[in-house]
């Protein structure tokens, strides 16, 4: 293990768990580690690269987060820990490059928007007034002759969409 400036490097070490909340970092390396515990990154910075190949985690229990990158900003993450590793992966972050996912098996508890646009724009451009492939009422307008050209795409689009906040002034 050393660490020289801004550059962490556990490689090959064994930790009981990783914690630098809201740190900034150039680079940290933990390939090939045993980390009995969490990695905890939330907030953190990392100007260059996180490089967790093959690192093992384990933390208390299967079902918490073993690797925690919530609202973290990382340049390049090489995400492959060892297939003995159990628990969970946050990954609400910002993350310039994502490397090595399918070799880990992770799978994800979300859907990105833009596979959710897709999905809505087949399911909208099957819906005809009154029905729709399930058998139940569709969209329909309230007024026929004042109403826009249908488009299931906009539509989707609109509901991915958050709402405006309104300014508290």
């Amino acid at each position: 293990m050393w660490i020289q400036g801004s550059h962490i490097d556990l490689d090959r070490t064994r930790v009981g768990g990783v914690w630098l909340r809201r740190a900034t970092i150039g680079y940290l390396c933990a390939a090939s580690s045993t980390v009995i515990g969490r990695i905890d990154l939330q907030g953190s910075t990392i100007t260059g690269e996180l490089d967790l190949m093959g690192t093992l985690v384990r933390p208390p229990s299967p079902d918490e987060v073993m690797i925690d990158l919530s609202d973290a900003q990382v340049g390049k993450t090489v995400l492959t820990p060892a297939t003995d590793s159990m628990g969970l992966v946050s990954l609400h972050a910002r993350i310039g490059t994502l490397q090595d996912l399918s070799e880990a098996g992770l799978t994800r508890n979300s859907t990105a928007p833009t596979v959710l646009l897709t999905l809505g724009t087949l399911y909208f451009s099957a819906l005809r007034c009154g029905t729709t492939a399930l058998g139940t009422e569709g969209i329909c307008p309230l007024k026929p002759g004042e109403h826009p050209t249908w488009d299931p795409f906009l539509y989707a689009l609109d509901l991915l969409i958050p709402p405006a906040r309104e300014s508290g002034t």
